[in-house]
């Protein structure tokens, strides 16, 4: 079964409170919600899709940031790493193998001396730790300064 529709406690928009079939299925929930024990907090019912979106969003809007070495070496020793490896731009990164939400984890990064990290989606590349972004991180570092 496909799930279209999604209630969300707006005080916490990245969990789900529950999922739904059909819009009407999720009306009459909402319903019973906001009649029960529920009735004082603030629901609201969106498409799934929509809300997978804003999860997405939301997780991985932090931006990348410093870390120390200390840092980078109790994470990598905490669990083992998951998908360690050095890409052709000579950044050596990990995924944690505890994930905070879905595919979302964090990955640590090491690129000279230097240590970062970064919520990212796990199963997609492209929000991974990556050279240009290391390098648009110290640019901007150096432009507050």
């Amino acid at each position: 079964m496909n799930f279209t529709h999604v209630i969300v406690d707006k005080n916490t928009p990245t969990e789900a409170y529950n999922v739904y079939h059909c819009k009407d299925a999720a009306d009459d929930a909402l319903v019973k919600l906001i009649c029960d024990e529920q009735g004082d907090r603030d629901f609201e019912i969106m498409l799934f899709d929509d809300f997978c979106e804003r999860r997405k969003k939301i997780f991985l809007g932090e931006p990348i940031r410093e870390i120390t070495f200390d840092q980078w070496e109790e994470a990598l020793e905490c669990l083992p790493p998951m998908k360690w490896h050095t890409d052709k731009d000579g950044v050596n990164k990990f995924l944690l193998v505890e994930f905070y939400s879905g595919s979302f984890t964090s990955q640590y990064a090491k690129l000279g001396d230097r240590y970062f990290t970064k919520m990212v989606d796990a199963t997609d590349e492209s929000t991974w730790i990556s050279k240009e972004m290391i390098d648009e991180h110290s640019s901007n570092a150096r432009s507050t300064v």
